[in-house]
């Protein structure tokens, strides 16, 4: 068989030889991931399907060390992450928060099966690279009034949301919403949109690349209203 890159020869105790079963990462969110390789058969166990040619697993494993890589460069060379341990008799493990930085990568995971008696490890498995997913923008700064509100126009400004979940902002909600003249609830939908020339102007997206800003106008006289904006990133998630 073809030999393996020297980064595939990780350590236990001894040098691995050509990998086993496939290593797969699943369950991939922004901050965690969990990491699932092939049971492996333990000492004692039969290795081929007829008694009669029946082969015996030389080792058990006494245990697992799965070791986490950012990839970087160009050649995709390996920046060593976390190693971990799992039980010899488990095939996952989670990782731990704070092992991944969210809507980064590529990673990379190796799993390495450690025998009991302390012989040489053995490679199970690299799984192929991954990226872990942006979490939500954080909120607004603001929005506050840009000027005094008159009769019946209202402007308001905002900023950029301190944190953008790890994808650029590319649009903002921005929402002007009725307010109850006895309170701070929003009106009842059927009477918020009696005037449709209100409403309709009164929630649009502005784009990442206008100022933040907006003026909302044609509104009833006499009204209270509730300004509100959230960000969406590129990943489409709104904040």
């Amino acid at each position: 068989s073809q030999a393996q890159p020297s980064w595939w020869l990780r350590r236990c105790g001894g040098v691995a030889p050509d990998p086993g079963p496939e290593v797969e990462v699943v369950d991939i969110g922004a901050r965690a991931a969990r990491v699932t390789w092939a049971a492996d058969v333990q000492e004692g166990q039969c290795l081929t399907n007829t008694k009669a040619t029946c082969a015996v697993a030389p080792m058990a494993v006494g245990k697992y060390r799965v070791d986490v890589y950012r990839l970087v460069g160009p050649r995709g060379d390996r920046k060593a992450i976390a190693s971990l341990e799992a039980d010899g008799h488990t095939n996952s493990l989670q990782l731990p928060a704070g092992t991944l930085r969210r809507a980064s990568g590529p990673y990379a995971i190796e799993v390495m099966r450690c025998p009991m008696d302390g012989n040489s490890s053995s490679l199970t498995g690299v799984s192929e690279p991954f990226w872990t997913q942006p979490e939500a923008p954080g909120p607004v700064i603001g929005p506050e009034l840009l000027r005094e509100p008159t009769e019946a126009e209202v402007s308001i400004r905002w900023g950029p949301p301190i944190d953008d979940g790890g994808s650029p902002v590319e649009e903002y909600e921005v929402a002007l919403v009725p307010m109850s003249q006895h309170g701070l609830q929003p009106e009842p939908s059927e009477e918020s949109s009696t005037n449709s020339q209100s409403s309709s102007n009164m929630h649009l997206w502005v784009s990442s690349k206008q100022p933040c800003l907006h003026t909302f106008s044609g509104l009833p006289p006499g009204r209270r209203f509730r300004a509100e904006v959230r960000a969406m990133s590129a990943a489409g998630l709104v904040g």
